[in-house]
């Protein structure tokens, strides 16, 4: 069952001040949207795994790398070696001897960022899930 515009707007009326609660749920995964403060005056939108945030679970190098946050959290990439550094290496060394030696000026590095500083790129993101579900918009505090 995916969910609807008007169940969209709330989840955004929800996340679009200064704090705000959501939580979904996908494949057996239970996914937390928070709005937090990520820095000096920065707010951004935690999304948390099985009430999870572990910057490690985002960087394929690692061992403790979690392959659903591909799908759940903010795909980042960054060059390996920045123009400067590219324009430096092939004067010293020149294209035939990068290749020779196995270095590819076009790598990047890929991890992926759970914070989410706007919106819409949350919401094209989740709106590929299937069967995404809302279990809660709202702080709800368990009652015992």
């Amino acid at each position: 069952m995916a969910i609807t515009s008007d169940q969209w707007k709330e989840v955004e009326k929800e996340l679009y001040g200064s704090y705000g609660t959501v939580k979904l749920k996908h494949q057996g995964n239970e996914l937390t949207l928070n709005k937090i403060l990520i820095a000096e005056n920065k707010l951004a939108i935690a999304v948390y795994i099985n009430s999870q945030i572990k910057p490690s679970m985002g960087h394929p190098d690692f061992d403790s790398f979690d392959q659903c946050t591909e799908q759940y959290w903010h795909r980042k990439t960054k060059a390996k070696y920045p123009p400067s550094r590219q324009k430096s290496l092939l004067k010293i060394w020149g294209k035939r001897e990068l290749k020779n030696k196995g270095i590819d000026l076009e790598s990047k590095h890929i991890w992926y960022d759970p914070f989410f500083t706007k919106f819409n790129p949350l919401k094209a993101q989740f709106k590929k899930l299937n069967d995404l579900e809302i279990s809660s918009i709202g702080y709800q505090q368990d009652v015992a």
